[in-house]
């Protein structure tokens, strides 16, 4: 099987675990990349006009990503600027970024990293960061892997990735409407970031405020992304 059916095949998988796929789908794509990737985390994080940690498939991984918007240095930023993907060795990385490589190593098992491009709609918002055990950076072609799981993983994100229906089964909405739910993965970061909590824990946080004012998912991170409410009070109404 091909590396590309191979991650088809993991998200569709991935989508399984959840009950509400649209508003956990950048974890869904993480999580997905653990299958076919010789890595042992993956993160997504959006580097825009906002630096924010998307999703993540552990604690150590979110931390991790946080290090980097924290910091404003690292791989991440750098594939973000350049529009080229970016891996390193841990030799290479404390070279490289040495504040940030001291505080990965302290903070998280892992010693190297890839950070990869990730394009929404024709526009280039983040980038997927992938992180290894192995201080020798084995990631592998990474070409093959910007289009066999980073593409397909922006496609996704856009509503038009037709190769995953059992997963998009109700994602057919227009353009409003796939923005509505970059809002809501927009504010799941927001809270990842602020309350240190991960990604499936700050959604179930979002959720649980949301239902107990009977408001929409996407009004509260509308609300949130628009600074009309703080993270931290969502920590407090908990």
């Amino acid at each position: 099987m091909s590396l590309r059916r191979a991650y088809q095949s993991a998200v569709v998988e991935a989508a399984t675990q959840h009950h509400e796929p649209a508003a956990a789908l950048p974890l869904i794509l993480v999580q997905a990349c653990l299958s076919v990737l010789p890595v042992a985390g993956a993160g997504i994080s959006i580097t825009a006009e906002l630096r924010l940690p998307l999703a993540a498939t552990s604690v150590a991984v979110a931390e991790a990503e946080r290090l980097q918007t924290t910091l404003g240095e690292g791989p991440c930023l750098d594939a973000v600027t350049s529009g080229r993907p970016v891996a390193v060795a841990l030799e290479a990385m404390a070279d490289r970024w040495p504040v940030y490589a001291a505080e990965l190593l302290a903070a998280t098992p892992f010693r190297s990293v890839a950070s990869l491009p990730l394009e929404l709609d024709g526009t280039r918002l983040g980038a997927v960061d992938l992180y290894s055990l192995d201080p020798d950076a084995p990631f592998g072609d990474l070409t093959e892997v910007i289009d066999a799981v980073i593409d397909p993983m922006g496609a996704v994100l856009v509503g038009e990735a037709e190769w995953v229906p059992q997963l998009l089964q109700g994602f057919g909405e227009p353009t409003q409407a796939a923005a509505r739910r970059l809002d809501v993965w927009t504010a799941v970061g927001m809270v990842v970031h602020s309350l240190a909590l991960t990604a499936d824990d700050a959604l179930a946080v979002l959720r649980g405020y949301a239902f107990s004012r009977t408001l929409s998912l996407e009004t509260v991170a509308e609300r949130l992304i628009e600074r009309r409410l703080e993270p931290e009070a969502l920590a407090d109404a908990s």
